[in-house]
């Protein structure tokens, strides 16, 4: 946030004593979760060779890849894009050597993330597909639908969130499309997946303020895609 509001000289003061503080740490596992952090702050203000080095100096694997991936990230997000694709290659080499499936699904799904935001969507899909942990492989899937749908490949992001089994999951995904075509000028497309998402998941878990942002044309499609369902929650009620 520091950085945002152009204090760049605060804010590599407070990542460079944020590093002090996680040099201290005597737990290993604490440590390395506290630079993880700071190499994400590291890349978050510019700092982009230092949190690379930071990140590939982490000892935990999981949180090795989580490191790695935000460094990639940044790097795509200044047009970096070859060295953000070699800092991934060397997140999924870290993620495919861990041995606990459970941690493996989840740097798996921090790759695939980090790739459909670096650009290698085709990747990115079949990383996500290959997680066999359901609540990683739904976040991975929801990840890179969103992604897809912010570089503007509507359709092929819709297509990714249809494999997403988790109902509520699926239903965060497709209103954060939807705030996404709402933001290109797409509100009758928006309004299509915002009533999807109401049919789909629990609408109380949903951040209903995107729903305030559809014209009255597409409140109409919202209660045309959502009349079925409740007319069965009427009728079992």
């Amino acid at each position: 946030a520091l950085a945002d509001v152009g204090q760049l000289a605060r804010a590599r003061r407070v990542v460079v004593a944020a590093e002090k503080v996680a040099r201290a740490i005597t737990d290993p596992y604490s440590q390395a979760s506290s630079l993880a952090k700071v190499a994400t702050g590291h890349a978050q203000i510019g700092e982009l060779a230092r949190a690379e080095q930071l990140a590939r100096s982490i000892t935990e694997p999981t949180l090795t890849v989580r490191a790695l991936a935000g460094v990639a990230t940044a790097l795509a997000d200044v047009g970096q894009l070859a060295r953000a694709r070699r800092v991934v290659v060397a997140a999924e080499k870290v993620a495919r050597a861990i041995t606990d499936p459970e941690s493996q699904a989840a740097g798996l799904a921090e790759v695939a993330t980090a790739l459909a935001r670096t650009g290698e969507y085709a990747d990115a899909i079949q990383i996500a597909l290959d997680i066999t942990d359901p609540e990683s492989q739904n976040q991975a899937l929801a990840d890179v639908a969103t992604a897809l749908a912010q570089a503007g490949e509507y359709a092929s992001a819709e297509q990714i969130a249809e494999c997403i089994a988790n109902p509520d999951a699926q239903a965060r995904t497709w209103v954060n499309m939807a705030t996404t075509l709402l933001q290109a000028g797409k509100p009758t497309k928006a309004a299509r997946l915002l009533g999807a998402a109401l049919s789909t998941g629990d609408w109380t878990r949903l951040p209903l303020s995107t729903f305030a942002d559809v014209s009255p044309n597409a409140i109409r499609a919202i209660a045309d895609a959502t009349a079925s369902t409740g007319d069965d929650w009427i009728r079992a009620n």
